[in-house]
C-alpha cells in the first residue's frame, strides 16, 4: 500500500500524517535478513544434491559391475557415505575412485561401507 501512496488520513490529534519511511526501512531490512540466509542455504543444498546424484550414478555403475548393490548414498558433513552389499569378493575401491575422477568428482571425500553377503543355512 505504501508503494501506491495509500495512507491513513491525517492524525486528528496532531494534524500530521503517519510517516511510513521508517516502517518500509524496517520491513526491507527484515526481508533481506530472511532472504539472504535462505538463498545461501538453497545454493548449498543444490550443490550437495548435484554431488550426491553424481556419486550415486558412479557408485551404481561401479557396484553393479561386480554384482554388488548400492543401498544408499548420503552426506555426513564434508564426506559422502556409500553403503553397499554383495557377494565376496568386494569390488576394488580404486575402480570407484577412477570413476569418480572421470566424472569430475575427484575432490569428493567418499567413504564406503561394504557388507559382504553371507548366507547361512537355518537348521531344520
Amino acid at each position: 500500500m505504501a508503494l501506491y501512496r495509500v495512507r491513513r488520513p491525517a492524525d486528528a490529534t496532531t494534524g500530521t500524517s503517519v510517516q511510513h519511511g521508517g516502517v518500509l526501512l524496517v520491513v526491507g531490512v527484515l526481508l533481506v535478513a530472511v532472504i539472504v540466509p535462505l538463498w545461501s542455504n538453497s545454493e548449498h543444498f543444490d550443490q550437495s544434491n548435484i554431488q550426491l546424484t553424481g556419486v550415486q550414478a558412479v557408485a551404481d555403475h561401479w557396484a553393479s559391475g561386480a554384482g554388488w548393490s548400492v543401498l544408499g548414498v548420503s552426506n555426513a558433513g564434508q564426506k559422502v557415505l556409500i553403503d553397499t552389499t554383495g557377494p565376496s569378493p568386494s569390488p576394488r575401491l580404486s575402480k570407484l575412485r577412477q570413476g569418480l575422477d572421470a566424472a569430475g568428482l575427484g575432490s569428493v571425500d567418499v567413504r564406503v561401507h561394504a557388507v559382504t553377503e553371507r548366507y547361512a543355512p537355518v537348521p531344520g
